[in-house]
């Protein structure tokens, strides 16, 4: 009987695992769709938005490396994502390659960034502090995924696979020790944006064309 439980424990424990290592499919390629949750769309005056860094140079044998050519575009695209969305705070691991990603984004908001450190956080103070916000962090493929984890109370998310710099972790607090997430891919949201900036143009173009008509 003894024996039959640990065997039984050990069966649930390597369940257990493999839910947690598979219940985030990282997005590398950009073929699935822009939302990855089906959590819904909650209101709440407190947003917190959780990137990774993005691209950089020396194929990982750096240790703290620049951005490459093709990180310094995605961090101006930051800029563009967060256009239209009000910024209040910006936290930010203290390493070259996630301070060169926000730097851009920074500017644009006028915000100067905090740094923090992933290992030593106190997650419902970090909320508490941050009520009413709407914040953005930066961190890393392993810290970002685990940050949101720690926020909505279950090991969803595993680590990001290296070649995901695309993905973009909306978590909404929702009540005591309570948040629902989203993720986003930022090239669909910015493919998104651009497709609505190219119809209100076309819209005012329309508007001009009538206006000298007449």
């Amino acid at each position: 009987m003894k024996r039959l439980i640990i065997i039984l424990a050990i069966i649930s424990f390597a369940c257990k695992t493999e839910i947690i290592t598979n219940s985030y499919n990282a997005n590398p390629s950009n073929t699935t769709s822009n939302v990855h949750s089906t959590t819904p769309v909650v209101k709440s005056n407190t947003i917190l938005y959780f990137i990774r860094h993005a691209e950089t140079v020396g194929n990982g044998e750096i240790v703290n490396p620049d951005l490459s050519e093709k990180g310094k575009k995605r961090a101006m695209s930051y800029v563009t994502y967060f256009e239209d969305k009000k910024v209040d705070s910006i936290f930010t691991t203290n390493f070259k390659r996630t301070v060169q990603t926000i730097t851009p984004l920074a500017k644009n908001k006028g915000i100067n960034p905090i740094f923090y450190d992933p290992n030593d956080i106190d997650y419902k103070n970090f909320i508490k502090q941050n009520k009413g916000k709407t914040i953005v962090v930066v961190g890393h493929s392993n810290t970002t995924p685990n940050f949101v984890n720690k926020l909505i109370g279950i090991m969803k998310y595993s680590q990001m696979v290296d070649e995901n710099y695309s993905d973009i972790f909306k978590v909404v607090p929702v009540g005591k020790n309570k948040a629902v997430e989203q993720v986003f891919v930022l090239e669909d949201e910015l493919a998104k944006i651009a497709k609505i900036k190219a119809e209100l143009e076309k819209k005012k173009k329309k508007k001009r064309k009538k206006i000298n008509r007449n």
